[in-house]
């Protein structure tokens, strides 16, 4: 209890940290288009081709997590100002793919047969199995990796600096190549993920954006609506598919549990929840000293 209260306490005096509830609603977005998503648009060019598959790409691939947790939690506690730049052309550029999703369903069809036993390749065999091949162009994971160097390399206080900047930039390179070699995404995608960040920085870096931040009038009413439109929408668009029995195309937990409510349900009691969800989510953001 005592470092419960600590860590409340710390949330009081840092409320810019509460930034980090927008992976609740990214997360349910898009597990829900991963389960439901049928790909209209295939992504391919001949590069792609040219790349070889290897498995042993899938160590730089899943350094991704840890290498977003680092940085998101070193600036938290270090610097305000990146840390809220980095939420902002992270966040920024998470919503824009799944708008991008959502209005052009896209996947791949790069994947090959994996005919070596050994333990990365299970490890890569697992992956085919639990991340389908949709929802890639532009790249998350290309997208985000992106920003984490962006503001690692602007950022003049490490101790170790150079180590620090030259140990970001080999892994962040890694990470990006680890995508189109374990076929998880197409040359086009990474490109256009960069291309996002790299006009997203631009954005935050010509423009005092949490100024206008605070300029919008009734901010809390402003993201309580459009965060219930959006996941009314996910709702809806959720219980239409099961409607007509389509099943997910991932055995996923978290996809299995909403089919399962959506069919023996409707979509008004989740819409119900995303309302309380968004009212909860625009009292956080309602707070002036929050960022």
């Amino acid at each position: 209890m005592c470092m419960l209260k600590k860590a409340v306490d710390w949330v009081k005096e840092h409320p810019y940290a509460l930034c980090l509830l927008y992976f609740i609603p990214y997360l349910l977005y898009f597990e829900l288009l991963e389960a439901f998503a049928v790909p209209r648009f295939i992504i391919h060019c001949p590069i792609d081709d040219w790349i070889p598959f290897h498995e042993g790409f899938v160590i730089p691939y899943f350094a991704w997590f840890p290498m977003l947790a680092a940085s998101l939690g070193y600036f938290l506690f270090h610097s305000r100002k990146d840390f809220l730049d980095l939420c902002f052309i992270m966040f920024s550029g998470m919503t824009i793919c799944l708008l991008i999703y959502t209005i052009l369903p896209n996947g791949l069809q790069l994947r090959p047969t994996i005919v070596h036993d050994n333990l990365l390749a299970r490890i890569a065999g697992m992956l085919y199995a639990i991340d389908t091949p949709t929802n890639v162009c532009p790249s998350i994971h290309v997208s985000s990796t992106v920003a984490i160097m962006i503001i690692v390399m602007r950022y003049q206080t490490f101790s170790h600096a150079a180590l620090v900047k030259s140990l970001t930039l080999v892994s962040g390179i890694a990470v990006c190549l680890s995508t189109v070699v374990l076929k998880q995404h197409s040359i086009i995608d990474v490109v256009l993920g960069g291309l996002l960040t790299l006009a997203l920085y631009k954005v935050c870096m010509q423009t005092n954006w949490l100024k206008y931040l605070y300029k919008l009038p009734s901010r809390s009413f402003l993201y309580g609506i459009l965060y219930s439109y959006f996941l009314q929408f996910v709702c809806m668009h959720t219980f239409y598919k099961a409607r007509f029995r389509r099943p997910p195309k991932t055995p996923s937990m978290l996809a299995c549990c909403f089919r399962t409510t959506v069919e023996r349900t409707t979509a008004i009691p989740l819409t119900r929840v995303g309302l309380f969800t968004s009212a909860a989510w625009a009292h956080a953001w309602s707070r002036r000293t929050m960022i």
